[in-house]
């Protein structure tokens, strides 16, 4: 029986180098797309897209039942829809830190919140990969992205929930972290940076091979810290 995963964001730089990776390695792939977003961005037959709105907790419930439906198990999870925004405390509203909670954080609990009653009833388990962000855990950066930093940081402790509550239960959850990920629009926003720095998206699915791997699988608690040299 094929492994099957479950993608969301897709179609964006980081997504589409994660779904190629679990394509390569014989998943089945369930990926979830924005509304903007080219169905066939990549081609191949064991990839299913679809457009959801993972912003409504219905439309994210309706989708997973679907697919649980549909493959009877779910092996991986990766998540990767999110946003981002500048702005230091002085200049941080409540709206913009309700906009990321929405983006960073509505998007990843609602799809997780019916998936993981069907996770722990699977004989051969399953994982769990959040993306999470630099500012999130280190003050000195997240002064400058008070919202995102503050939205991203809920992951982390979402990430703790899960693997406390999902103990024993084959369903394991990581945080990946990485700095500066290597994608055209943030060299065409610091097109002075040096880029050899950044991580790249390949290798950040890379790492997420990895945890699907025996000795990957043995982790517990993981937050993978992917800084590059930056």
């Amino acid at each position: 029986m094929d492994k099957v995963a479950i993608i969301t964001g897709a179609a964006g730089n980081l997504g589409r180098a994660m779904t190629q990776s679990l394509l390569d390695q014989g998943y089945h792939v369930n990926a979830t797309l924005g509304p903007y977003d080219d169905p066939d961005f990549i081609q191949s037959d064991q990839l299913e897209t679809a457009f959801v709105d993972l912003t409504d907790e219905a439309k994210s419930a309706a989708y997973v039942d679907e697919i649980i439906g549909k493959h009877k198990k779910v092996d991986l999870v990766v998540l990767t829809v999110g946003g981002f925004a500048m702005g230091d405390i002085h200049s941080t509203d409540w709206e913009t830190i309700n906009k990321m909670i929405k983006l960073n954080f509505n998007t990843v609990f609602f799809l997780l919140k019916p998936l993981i009653k069907y996770l722990e009833k699977q004989e051969q388990g399953s994982q769990i990969v959040l993306i999470g962000s630099r500012p999130a855990l280190e003050a000195e950066e997240g002064k400058k992205y008070v919202a995102y930093a503050l939205s991203k940081s809920m992951l982390f402790n979402l990430s703790e929930i899960i693997n406390a509550e999902c103990k024993g239960k084959g369903v394991t959850s990581t945080v990946i972290v990485p700095s500066t990920i290597d994608t055209p629009g943030n060299r065409q926003a610091m097109p002075d940076a040096d880029y050899a720095q950044w991580v790249t998206p390949d290798e950040i699915a890379s790492a997420t091979t990895f945890l699907t791997t025996e000795a990957g699988k043995k982790l517990r608690h993981t937050v993978l810290r992917m800084y590059g040299s930056a």
